[in-house]
């Protein structure tokens, strides 16, 4: 895979991605910084472009995160990033930084998505449990005995303009 930048004068490629041959990448961009994931048989590799735009850097990551599956990398209102991995949510900077001491949250848990709303409440999802909901610190956790959640196979989430919560399923239903 070859990462490269479109502009009026052309193509012109920054980087190359090392050891992706045969392998899944994804670009994901959030700010300042453009981040690479590569996929491989045991886990994740993760990239980040310098800022002189002329090479990918290997991002030193947590264990965690390189036994992990990255499901997706999702940037929030505040420019920081989170990235979603079959061990749990883990938290990057607008600068690229791992933050909480590297270590994710909901540790050990498939996070398929995570949402900042409108009202600063994260709502993370997962595959197979449900939905968690962050607001001034205290989690709740809904699924199906306590609310009127009628999927667990949480796959995807959004939100609409004013307000209104999307949650996809693994079947491809709407919530």
């Amino acid at each position: 895979w070859k990462v490269a930048e479109v502009s009026e004068k052309g193509l012109r490629v920054i980087a190359d991605v090392p050891n992706s041959k045969n392998r899944k990448c994804r670009l994901n961009t959030s700010g300042k910084q453009l981040l690479v994931t590569l996929e491989k048989p045991d886990g994740s590799q993760l990239f980040r472009l310098d800022v002189s735009g002329n090479a990918l850097i290997e991002v030193d990551v947590d264990q965690g995160i390189q036994d992990a599956r990255i499901y997706r990398i999702s940037p929030d209102k505040n420019g920081d990033v989170w990235m979603c991995t079959s061990n749990g949510a883990f938290l990057f900077d607008e600068e690229g930084e791992l933050q909480n001491n590297g270590d994710p949250y909901y540790k050990g848990e498939s996070i398929s998505g995570v949402l900042r709303d409108r009202e600063n409440n994260y709502w993370f999802i997962s595959p197979y449990k449900g939905i968690r909901v962050v607001r001034n610190f205290h989690i709740k956790h809904y699924n199906r005995l306590n609310s009127a959640l009628s999927e667990m196979d949480l796959t995807a989430i959004t939100a609409s303009n004013d307000g209104r919560l999307f949650l996809g399923t693994q079947a491809g239903k709407v919530v």
